[in-house]
């Protein structure tokens, strides 16, 4: 019970001090945007590997979504101290970066033009997932926290009545209620117009988008490009782990086929803005 004690009161400490320095810390050089369920967690954690890039006290700060009403100075409280990223870059001899990702931002509509306001130089990451493997591993995440109720087939159903507040309060510029986060299956998978309100603002040089599915596939492939896209060279350090590769569980049909229907267009889309062939519709077909 000390123990415990003392290391809560030392943490509070820790948080105070974090608040009483924000100003003299450093905003973020890159965001991970997401999308949910595509692997941000693991490409943060192993990107923090990194002897040039420190991680921040949370890897989500939900600050462009959810607490951009507390201020700025809550955000540049979660980063290092400028002292210490600048001791660290005549260490190293090179630039040293620092960030963050939080899935929400690609979502949340809100988003980029709150991010554009605060940190238009920032690099932008965005890690893309087959949206029908998307929507079924973000249904099973529901079911493991206990939110969900309902079958997947139920769930697909209910989206639509379930997000008609959330639109009405988009439109109004309104905070969003937790069913825009967690019930939206579907809608989270339309990349396309995900990806367009960022365009709107940011140059498309900032931003990096990469498939899911290679980077689990062969990451060691994939990390060089996203390190020489952040100015850090394209060598992997030795020490950096690389994520294991995990097979996600297949959505259910028929459930599946008609998402698969539904998505293709926008898949579509997406491989015209991006000038890439994500070739989730096509391998499925021929599968």
């Amino acid at each position: 019970m000390f123990t415990t004690n003392v290391s809560g009161m030392w943490k509070d400490v820790c948080q105070r001090l974090r608040w009483r320095t924000a100003s003299a810390r450093v905003l973020p050089d890159f965001v991970i945007l997401g999308g949910m369920k595509c692997g941000t967690t693991t490409l943060y954690e192993t990107l923090v590997q990194h002897p040039r890039i420190v991680r921040a006290q949370h890897k989500e700060t939900h600050y462009f979504d959810q607490n951009c009403v507390h201020g700025l100075w809550c955000y540049r409280a979660v980063f290092p101290l400028a002292p210490y990223m600048l001791a660290q870059k005549l260490i190293r001899g090179g630039p040293v970066l620092t960030g963050e990702a939080t899935p929400y931002y690609l979502f949340h509509p809100h988003v980029p033009g709150r991010l554009h306001a605060v940190l238009p130089h920032a690099k932008l990451i965005v890690l893309l997932r087959d949206p029908v493997e998307r929507a079924y591993s973000h249904y099973r995440h529901n079911l493991v926290r206990q939110l969900e109720p309902l079958s997947f087939e139920q769930a697909l159903a209910a989206e639509d009545e379930r997000l008609r507040a959330d639109r009405q309060r988009i439109e109004r510029n309104e905070p969003l209620s937790r069913n825009h986060r967690n019930f939206s299956y579907v809608a989270r998978g339309i990349y396309a117009d995900q990806l367009a309100a960022y365009f709107d603002l940011f140059p498309r040089s900032q931003a990096l988008v990469l498939k899911s599915e290679d980077y689990f596939a062969n990451p060691a492939q994939v990390l060089p490009r996203l390190l020489e896209f952040l100015g850090l060279g394209h060598d992997l350090p030795a020490t950096m782990t690389m994520p294991d590769s995990a097979r996600p569980r297949p959505a259910p049909m028929p459930a599946a086929a008609r998402l698969r229907d539904f998505f293709a267009p926008h898949n579509e889309r997406l491989s015209k803005c991006l000038g890439v062939d994500f070739g989730w519709d096509r391998h499925k077909a021929c599968a």
